[in-house]
């Protein structure tokens, strides 16, 4: 007997219902476009929830559909970025992170040195400044942050690049503009403001008073919907070279090297 095709919600091509996966609410589409879909989520955005790709349905595709049908590394690294978002989410006490492979574990408040427990990582650090233990054995956390010029320099570059970068407030992923308006929208459906960083915002958040490009408004101080997102990362990392320089000044250190990269 000739098998049945059925029409794919995505691509619109015919294939047999065997080589296709549905979501909750029955919604078919072949695997092809499944794993297209899921690789671009947990490789591209990061997104761990996989909604129907039918038009307008916002069911999800059961785990017995995507254990059958996503290819074994796409499988793993979604459920990878499901653990990371639910531990995120879970907004746990006492949860450390290793800096450098992400493992994390819960250690209670009188543990000072965190071990990460990956085979291939094993890193030891103090749990509050995140220093190497090998550096810190015996000192304090002030002490290890000031004990050189070179820990003020890490310190503060440091600083230089998270100002370039946005947190969620919800999910707590990191992001950075390089084209657009300055309302963002985090994968998890967050919004915020890219200039002062408020959250849940709408654009009414932005000003909406006729003006020249590239000037400040004379009749409120309502963030700019269109920026560059250069300038506003440079002005954020002039101040905070600024702060370091006072700073190093006050130390006694010396003043002709850059903190930074140099203009």
């Amino acid at each position: 007997m000739e098998k049945q095709t059925i029409e794919c919600v995505c691509c619109f091509g015919y294939c047999e219902f065997e080589t296709m996966a549905q979501c909750m609410e029955g919604h078919l589409v072949c695997v092809d476009c499944l794993n297209s879909y899921a690789k671009e989520m947990v490789f591209g955005t990061g997104q761990a929830k996989l909604n129907c790709l039918s038009f307008d349905c916002l069911a999800i595709y059961p785990e017995s559909e995507l254990n059958r049908c996503l290819a074994p590394m796409t499988r793993w690294r979604l459920e990878e970025r499901s653990l990371e978002e639910n531990l995120t989410t879970a907004n746990l006490n006492n949860l450390v992170r290793c800096p450098q492979c992400h493992f994390a574990a819960i250690l209670s408040p009188p543990i000072k040195v965190f071990k990460c427990l990956r085979d291939d990582c094993q890193m030891v650090i103090c749990r509050d400044c995140g220093v190497d233990w090998r550096e810190h054995k015996g000192l304090t956390c002030a002490q290890v942050e000031r004990k050189d010029e070179t820990a003020l320099r890490k310190e503060y570059e440091e600083k230089m690049t998270k100002a370039k970068v946005r947190n969620c407030i919800s999910c707590k992923a990191e992001f950075m503009k390089d084209t657009g308006c300055n309302k963002m929208t985090c994968r998890c459906g967050t919004t915020m403001c890219y200039i002062c960083r408020k959250p849940i915002i709408d654009y009414d958040h932005f000003c909406r008073h006729p003006r020249d490009p590239g000037h400040p408004c004379a009749e409120c101080n309502a963030c700019s919907l269109w920026t560059n997102p250069e300038e506003d990362d440079e002005r954020a990392v002039a101040e905070i070279r600024k702060e370091a320089n006072e700073r190093r000044k006050a130390l006694g250190f010396l003043e002709d090297k850059i903190i930074g990269a140099s203009d």
